[in-house]
């Protein structure tokens, strides 16, 4: 029998508090959906077909701790691994509760890495979005100076009272192309630490890649290339010529003077964009960055390899001759987000790492040995970003480390910091 047209009804208009992963579930793989409840003991519950039917049943296990922290709920866990029914329509009942609908499969995920890789290609500065490869986000190419927009293809360093408030007795003649890259996040402000931590890991995919069957995957490894050329071009881009007193630095971020009007078109953007000043952080990302791209495209690109390896050894030594230029927190005030960070510990013993994998120089290898971060813990519960970038260099040594040489200490660092993840996830229902 079918579900009654009122329970329908109850489901659509009303959260359930039976909660389930709505895209669905793997088969084989363990199955476990959240009843929010303040009953003290088990709740018993059924896995419901599309068609009303009785596909498994069984108790909740109430959580032990009420109300569970991290939601500030009662909560019990309804494990149903024991269904390896492949199907859609599924719903959980518990007493009055139904959750969502969802589905069981094999291939449950199969869309996710289309999808997270065309990402990157929606967020695009200085090319047009088409609309049939991103349906809804097509759009016109954002900051190509086409009015109202002005464009990156010509820009200035940041000038004026607010700029000297920020950055006393900087100045930087002339306009740089900045063109290209990706937009940050829901604004139009491009940013080196966070843009090299985001093609670090797409570079990362790609190297997961080759590692698993340099046979397969071609196309998809190929488009992860164009992408990451994308982002890579850019940041080279964004260091500083050697005619400046910062040469081989990078400039910091680029974006508007004020906040871009939101919602609107990138291509619609009015705002006066500037270039921020270099900062010891971004250069260090450009290095590490263009060093791991260099090792990666060095099979297929040997050429675009080598540039990448110069301005990855150039940014670094820009970056030791000025190891203390910080990044000032000018809390989001003038256009941009700050992405501020005074610790740099992290941020050379990276540098360092990525240039030694892409090198084999002994000179690296010293330097990322010497750091104190060589032997600090690089995974907590916090993760990592752009200002936490041990853990890039750590999976990197670990994973590739023994192309170039035995590297055990970084290897058994991973193991045990996914060991306290795994021991965290038992922690929470």
């Amino acid at each position: 029998m079918g579900w009654p047209e009122w329970r329908i009804s109850e489901i659509i208009t009303a959260r359930p508090q039976a909660r389930v992963n709505q895209l669905g579930y793997l088969l084989g793989r363990p199955k476990q959906a959240t009843l929010i409840s303040d009953a003290r003991e088990p709740v018993g519950f059924a896995v419901r077909d599309r068609d009303g039917g009785i596909a498994h049943t069984g108790l909740s296990q109430v959580w032990r701790v009420r109300p569970e922290p991290t939601s500030g709920l009662n909560v019990h866990v309804v494990d149903f691994s024991a269904l390896n029914l492949p199907g859609a329509g599924f719903r959980i009942e518990a007493g009055a509760q139904i959750s969502h609908p969802f589905e069981i499969r094999s291939r449950l995920y199969e869309r996710l890495t289309a999808d997270a890789l065309r990402f990157f290609y929606v967020m695009r500065s200085g090319t047009p979005i088409s609309d049939s490869v991103a349906p809804g986000y097509g759009r016109p190419a954002g900051h190509l100076g086409r009015p109202p927009n002005r464009g990156d293809l010509a820009v200035p360093a940041w000038t004026g009272p607010e700029a000297q408030q920020l950055y006393p007795e900087w100045r930087c003649e002339g306009t740089f192309d900045v063109s290209g890259g990706w937009y940050d996040a829901g604004d139009y402000g491009k940013y080196v630490t966070s843009g090299a931590i985001a093609v670090w890991q797409l570079l990362s995919t790609l190297d997961l890649l080759r590692r698993a069957d340099e046979t397969t995957g071609s196309e998809l490894a190929d488009m992860i290339r164009t992408e990451c050329r994308w982002q890579l071009d850019w940041l080279l881009r964004m260091r500083v010529p050697d005619s400046d007193p910062l040469a081989g630095l990078a400039f910091h971020r680029v974006h508007g003077t004020r906040w871009s009007p939101m919602p609107g078109w990138a291509h619609e953007d009015p705002t006066e964009r500037v270039l921020h000043r270099p900062s010891t952080a971004a250069s260090l990302h450009v290095a590490a960055a263009t060093a791991q791209g260099a090792r990666l495209f060095r099979p297929t690109d040997p050429a675009y390899a080598q540039t990448l390896l110069d301005a990855a050894r150039s940014a670094y030594q820009a970056a030791l001759r000025h190891p203390r230029l910080i990044a000032p927190d000018d809390h989001a005030k003038f256009g941009g987000g700050p992405y501020s960070d005074d610790r740099l510990e992290d941020d050379f013993y990276w540098a360092a790492a990525e240039l030694w994998l892409a090198t084999s120089e002994e000179i690296y290898r010293q330097q990322l040995a010497d750091s104190p971060q060589h032997a600090a813990e690089a995974f907590d519960p916090g993760g990592y970003d752009f200002d936490r970038v041990t853990a890039p260099a750590r999976l990197d040594l670990a994973l590739v480390g023994d192309d170039v040489g035995e590297n055990t200490q970084a290897i058994e660092s991973v193991r045990c910091g996914a060991d306290r993840m795994v021991k965290l996830q038992r922690q929470q229902p």
